[in-house]
């Protein structure tokens, strides 16, 4: 799946996971991180059904959920949110 912000594609070496890429809307630059594929396709499906980020995905960790749900990466994002 390829959107202007996320692309998913098959893991180069494990095939039960996929590689999912963020383009981070503050550096326009890709961010990937990898997970297993069913808890992908089944995290997007409670997504879309309107399920909080957490529960979609609870095994995710929260910089990735942040990155889905925002588009903004580690960095960025801690460059603009006060500690």
């Amino acid at each position: 799946m390829r959107s202007d912000f996320v692309i998913f594609e098959p893991h180069p070496t494990d095939i039960d996971r996929v590689r999912v890429t963020v383009k981070c809307v503050d550096c326009n630059k890709n961010h990937s991180f990898d997970m297993d594929e069913a808890a992908f396709f089944s995290g997007m499906e409670k997504r879309r059904n309107g399920a909080l980020i957490q529960v979609a995905f609870p095994n995710l960790a929260p910089e990735h959920r942040e990155m889905l749900v925002s588009r903004i990466c580690p960095s960025c994002f801690d460059a603009v949110t006060p500690d």
